[in-house]
């Protein structure tokens, strides 16, 4: 019967992913009431296409369950075969040279945030400090304008070896993914996550972006890592706790935070992993403190600069305008631009002014209307899982122009095919968390699954958009490696 089901399912899910490719106007009329205003801009409905066809190869994979699983059961055993070393050399290799192909065929264009990045990063060498123009300036977080100045300063202005840069901290991103899941989990679990990020498309084309992406996911991974290492065990069968680890965990939180603000509010998620790890109220908080310290000691000289130059004691000065974007009543899933009627727009000198009109507006707009909140927030946070074709748009954009080609229809297809899978796959990892706890639920899986729903809270609140997952697709990958490494366990 079982089998019936999922045949069943696997048809029906191919016929909509066929539909969508071959006959896309039946829907594409129907797809309105995605907009709240009624409009949807050609890009938009060009990523709901190919979200819809990517059902296909769902579709497909369920079909063919026992095949497709049997292929991944001999690709695991292969990999689990070799020794640790020869693996990582391997894979690690392998992926830097896919990467470095991105980097030489690709051409280097900046468009959108990454002109924004490389404006602000040649005025902080020019001025010897954060400024847009001659204004102090905090509108984006300084860590990613910082890491690109202090490039350029080394290395003169050379744009490719920021691209360099972001193909080592993604490797770092891999392996450090690695390392936390072979804590979680077990080793094979760790190799599959390793190889699915080596082999994941956006993974691959974000390093030929001049973006935050990878800085901060390298400095948000790596500060997981630390605080799961905080903790050994000693000598005599005791559980003991690495205070100076943890300290250095929050302090790269905090730099994490100084590139992307979103992880400021993060480290109460820690406590419960602490108490789980520890058994001991008083050991996470205590760790909790510790962490808090390291963070302070990063951000807070940052927010009292902004609040003596700027005139608000923030990590950035967007927060306020995103938090409006993602709550007006014209807002749809992803950004839109700010309206110039109730903004002053490019004049740094109204940062501040914006944060807090944006901030007063846009809570403002959720207490009154509660309901529309609710309804938004969940389309966002769909439109923030269903797409991952971001890296393809930027990356042809910058080497086409504006003009959409073919070759950005192919990748995307084939970007956002790959991540659905994957994505399907993690959704069965975290069924069989919850399914059996006693083998698969402890401290880290919890914080796997927990990062996941506070990046989900966090732009149900703001705004969604396939790019922002970016950071948790190391937590996704590990869901779906665990998933893989199940189905295929009895297979061979």
């Amino acid at each position: 019967m079982k089998n019936i089901i999922r045949i069943i399912a696997g048809v029906i899910l191919t016929a909509v992913g066929l539909l969508a490719l071959l006959g896309f106007s039946l829907i594409k009329e129907k797809a309105y009431f995605l907009s709240p205003d009624g409009v949807i801009d050609p890009h938009s409905f060009l990523q709901f296409k190919i979200c819809l066809s990517s059902l296909l190869i769902i579709g497909i994979y369920l079909i063919f369950y026992r095949r497709v699983n049997l292929g991944l059961a001999l690709t695991t055993r292969r990999i689990t075969d070799m020794s640790r070393v020869r693996f990582l050399l391997l894979f690690l290799i392998a992926g830097f040279l896919l990467r470095l192909a991105v980097q030489i065929f690709l051409p280097l264009r900046f468009w959108a945030d990454c002109l924004g990045y490389e404006e602000l990063a040649l005025n902080w060498l020019k001025m010897g400090g954060y400024y847009d123009g001659s204004f102090p300036t905090a509108n984006w977080p300084p860590g990613y304008p910082f890491f690109l100045s202090r490039l350029y300063w080394l290395f003169g202005h050379q744009p490719q070896v920021g691209v360099f840069a972001n193909i080592l901290l993604n490797l770092g991103i891999c392996y450090l993914a690695y390392l936390i899941i072979r804590k979680i989990w077990l080793e094979k679990v760790a190799r599959l996550t390793l190889v699915i990020m080596l082999l994941f498309p956006s993974q691959i084309l974000f390093v030929n972006l001049l973006l935050s992406e990878n800085l901060f996911t390298f400095l948000f991974i790596l500060s997981l890592y630390l605080f799961i290492r905080g903790r050994s065990i000693s000598e005599a069968g005791l559980p003991r706790s690495h205070r100076f680890t943890i300290f250095m965990g929050g302090l790269t939180l905090g730099l994490a935070t100084l590139t992307r603000a979103l992880t400021l509010v993060y480290l109460p998620l820690l406590i419960p992993f602490w108490k789980w790890q520890s058994g001991y109220h008083r050991t996470a908080f205590r760790n909790f403190l510790i962490a808090l310290v390291g963070l302070s000691l990063v951000v807070v000289p940052w927010m009292v600069r902004n609040h003596y130059k700027l005139g608000a004691a923030s990590i950035a000065t967007n927060g306020g305008v995103n938090l409006y974007l993602g709550n007006n009543p014209i807002a749809g899933m992803g950004w839109i631009p700010p309206d110039s009627n109730i903004f002053v727009l490019n004049n740094p000198a109204y940062e501040a002014y914006n944060d807090s009109l944006g901030f007063t507006l846009g809570k403002k707009y959720i207490l009154d209307h509660p309901l529309s909140f609710i309804k938004r927030g969940l389309m966002k946070v769909a439109y923030f899982y269903s797409i991952d074709v971001d890296a393809v748009h930027y990356d042809l954009i910058q080497a086409a122009g504006e003009n959409k080609t073919n070759g950005y229809v192919i990748l995307g297809f084939m970007a956002q095919y790959y991540y659905i899978l994957i994505l399907f796959m993690a959704a069965g990892g975290f069924l069989l968390v919850l399914a059996r706890p006693s083998r698969y639920l402890n401290a880290g899986a919890y914080l796997l699954v927990a990062t996941i729903l506070y990046w989900s809270g966090v732009h149900f609140v703001f705004f969604g958009f396939g790019r922002f997952h970016f950071p948790i697709m190391a937590m996704i990958s590990a869901l779906a490696a665990l998933f893989i490494a199940y189905k295929t366990e009895k297979m061979i």
